[in-house]
């Protein structure tokens, strides 16, 4: 009787696209922010609302620091 001899398994890296979509949890935050803001600034720029984009995107970084982290790590 032969030993089973095992193969090392080999870890497959996650693919970046599914298709023609981008698979958002293989990103990093600061891709996703990037992405985001792609997508987001057309749509700003047709409501109207340019002017309030960097008002906005400050408030929105504070808050997701505010909710994953509980404060915003500005201390030395």
């Amino acid at each position: 009787m032969e030993p089973k001899i095992s193969k090392p398994t080999v870890a497959t890296p996650e693919t970046l696209f599914s298709g023609p979509w981008i698979r958002w949890q293989a990103l990093t935050l600061a891709e996703r922010f990037v992405c985001a803001n792609l997508v987001g600034l057309p749509l700003w720029w047709l409501s109207g609302l340019y002017y309030y984009l960097p008002a906005v995107l400050l408030l929105a970084v504070v808050g997701y620091q505010l909710w994953q982290r509980g404060n915003l790590g500005l201390r030395r």
